[in-house]
């Protein structure tokens, strides 16, 4: 089971999607959070990953997966996983074209914006291109203080108790 898994993770990893000259400062950049250990639970026969961090469409995909896995077909679920790759290359072209054309142009950098706020993996994007565009670091600045949302208010703190 441990080697099924892994073979899983080597395949439907991202590592080939970036350029080769960046490879290095986008490890830095992924590990810069505080990460957890990720463990794989199978008591109940149904794999259950804990300490995972996922997005909206890390969650939609995850739907697609196992839909495929119950038809029972490897060919239907390697298939999936390839449109999965597949997704995410399109959508980092659509990034880097839209924050090259951002720099110029404010209505672009608005649709930059709405892109990733509504393709679900923004956060992950943004990471990549962050690396692999460091000319567009003020376009990269100004959606990074736009899709953080604010902390949370504080409550209110009375001096006379």
């Amino acid at each position: 089971m441990q080697n099924d898994v892994s073979r899983f993770l080597s395949s439907a990893g991202l590592q080939g999607l970036v350029q080769e000259g960046t490879m290095t400062p986008l490890c830095i950049a992924m590990t810069e959070r505080q990460r957890s250990a990720v463990t794989l639970d199978c008591k109940d026969g149904h794999p259950q990953l804990e300490g995972a961090v996922s997005n909206r469409f890390c969650e939609a995909w995850m739907q697609v997966f196992l839909s495929a896995c119950d038809a029972g077909n490897p060919f239907l679920f390697r298939q999936k996983l390839e449109n999965f790759k597949l997704k995410v290359i399109q959508d980092m072209n659509i990034l880097k074209r839209l924050i090259r054309q951002a720099e110029s142009s404010h209505y672009s950098l608005f649709r930059c914006y709405n892109f990733l706020k509504n393709c679900g993996n923004g956060d992950l994007l943004l990471r990549i291109v962050k690396v692999e565009l460091p000319e567009a670091r003020s376009v990269v600045a100004v959606l990074e203080e736009c899709l953080t949302p604010p902390p949370a208010p504080r409550p209110a703190h009375d001096c006379a108790s």
